[in-house]
């Protein structure tokens, strides 16, 4: 055989060795040794059917106000109005991207709303935290709602409550025409703690008593012209790192803005003093919605610490500064005596007070 005929048979031969090898190497090669696996849920399908159950839900629809909520839940076992469900978590998006998210140990559908209950939780993109035994979201608009009590944990402070409203501005009375952001009020008795300071957050009561100390008038006008009249106020000398209470009826919180009114029998405590008005609107520090920089309170505005007690149209209360400011017809009453004046400035920490611009006085004989 020519040298030639043996290199071509070879061209021919070694290919088909070489994949005669390939194919015994495949076939013979190590079996795996696991099983291969498909995650199934565990779920008891004989049981779920027995007790007529179904298995990890969801339910998804949108208000006539475009918020989109999204209900989820562990199991549910349907009934007349709707069934309950067990495990429960709603999220809550309004369309200007406001979030809330819910959990709550059960729940379910009743009558148009989706009810949350045996201890709820709701967190918000605003930077708000509620608890309460039972929360109500209505799936017709953007409405959440709890009538069981709260507890809220603010940006700014520490919020209880007995009912709580997270609606539209327009839905909770609004004065903005057309405006529709949301408004967080709370009701019922709102109490809110703040702690100006690193201090320990200690107990405090708008109805402890208060101290008494006798007032000593240093100087005083009677001449209708601008002056400056110095006295000590209730003879106070407050802890000004002390939390700071405010009670009120109402309180209103814009979620986009952040802005807060206090409404309704509004009274704000610090240690002796006590500041009472119709309205008390919040001012935060420059940038930072967690530190309460001042408290604007106007509409029957009253200063009171021990017998002393102050009038006037608007008052500041600067919690940074730990001072008040009333202004418009400033009336100070100190035992028998009175003074009037235009604007008047208190010292929290020493008690210092100066009634300036226009300065009145009566002094009556034998007053304290």
């Amino acid at each position: 055989m020519s040298r030639t005929r043996i290199v071509r048979w070879l061209r021919v031969l070694l290919p088909l060795v070489a994949l005669a090898m390939l194919s015994t190497m495949f076939l013979f090669s190590r079996g795996s040794d696991t099983e291969s696996r498909i995650p199934y849920a565990e779920v008891d399908a004989q049981a779920a059917a027995r007790d007529n159950r179904i298995v990890a839900p969801e339910y998804s629809g949108v208000t006539g106000d475009g918020a989109q909520l999204t209900l989820r839940a562990a199991q549910v076992t349907p009934g007349g109005t709707g069934g309950a469900a067990g495990d429960v978590a709603l999220d809550w998006l309004r369309p200007d991207g406001l979030r809330a998210d819910l959990t709550a140990p059960q729940g379910g559908l009743l009558d148009g709303l989706v009810r949350l209950e045996g201890g709820v939780r709701m967190t918000t993109s605003s930077g708000w935290q509620l608890d309460t035994p039972q929360i109500d979201a209505q799936t017709d608009t953007s409405v959440i709602q709890a009538d069981r009590g709260v507890e809220a944990q603010a940006p700014f402070g520490r919020i209880t409550a007995g009912r709580m409203r997270l609606a539209p501005d327009d839905a909770t009375g609004g004065d903005s025409a057309g405006s529709d952001a949301a408004i967080l009020n709370f009701s019922d008795g709102v109490r809110l703690i703040y702690q100006p300071d690193t201090g320990p957050l200690a107990a405090l009561s708008l109805e402890d008593p208060m101290t008494l100390r006798p007032l000593l008038i240093v100087l005083a006008l009677a001449a209708p012209l601008p002056a400056l009249s110095q006295t000590t106020f209730g003879g106070m000398q407050a802890d000004t790192s002390a939390p700071v209470e405010v009670a009120a009826d109402n309180l209103d919180v814009n979620q986009a803005d952040g802005s807060a009114l206090f409404t309704g029998n509004v009274v704000i405590g610090q240690g002796e003093m006590r500041l009472s008005a119709d309205r008390v609107a919040v001012q935060y520090a420059p940038g930072d919605q967690q530190r309460i920089d001042s408290l604007t309170a106007t509409g029957n505005v009253t200063l009171v610490s021990g017998e002393d007690a102050a009038e006037a149209a608007e008052a500041v209360y600067d919690v940074a500064a730990g001072s008040v400011l009333l202004t418009g017809d400033v009336l100070l009453s100190q035992g028998g005596n009175v003074l009037a004046g235009d604007r008047m400035t208190v010292d929290l920490a020493t008690g210092a007070a100066q009634v300036q611009g226009r300065v009145r006085s009566v002094l009556q004989p034998g007053a304290n």
